[in-house]
């Protein structure tokens, strides 16, 4: 008995099977400003605001292989002063094949975003903390419905 794993030939009428690998996930940039500590740390007498903004970029690398990023931007104020400054930039490797252009648009900016988000979010909330804050903890995000809102803005 032989394993043979060549590739055997595609039966007329059946399309191969999609295949979507992560083959690395890693950060690219990562910053944090704690501009006024530690004194506004003792002076904050209102919760802080905090402003998150998200951007997903996938660029082609070689056949079949992109590099998703994923782009988280934090700012907390308080009582009009500047308490933190973090953004993120976490990217993925990623391996598509046998998907249609449409389909692979839409794993690129969907449902590997999905996956990578609760790693950035977890780094999140650790630079925080580490800072001497509490941790910033962010709600899941809803990737398919930003999708949706970016397509006619670009169209």
């Amino acid at each position: 008995m032989t394993n043979d794993n060549s590739e055997k030939p595609v039966e007329e009428g059946k399309q191969e099977q999609p295949i979507i690998a992560i083959n690395a996930q890693y950060i690219k940039d990562i910053s944090f400003e704690n501009p006024h500590s530690p004194l506004v740390l003792a002076q904050i007498k209102t919760p802080p605001k905090i402003d998150v903004a998200i951007d997903i970029k996938a660029l082609p690398l070689e056949s079949g292989r992109y590099e998703v990023l994923l782009k988280l931007n934090a700012t907390a104020k308080a009582d009009e002063k500047t308490i933190y400054l973090a953004e993120l930039v976490y990217g993925a490797i990623v391996t598509i094949q046998n998907l249609d252009g449409a389909n692979t648009e839409r794993t690129l900016l969907i449902y590997v975003p999905s996956l990578l988000f609760p790693f950035a979010r977890s780094i999140l909330g650790n630079l925080t903390r580490d800072a001497g804050l509490l941790p910033l903890m962010l709600d899941p995000i809803d990737f398919a419905a930003l999708y949706n809102a970016r397509k006619p803005a670009e169209a």
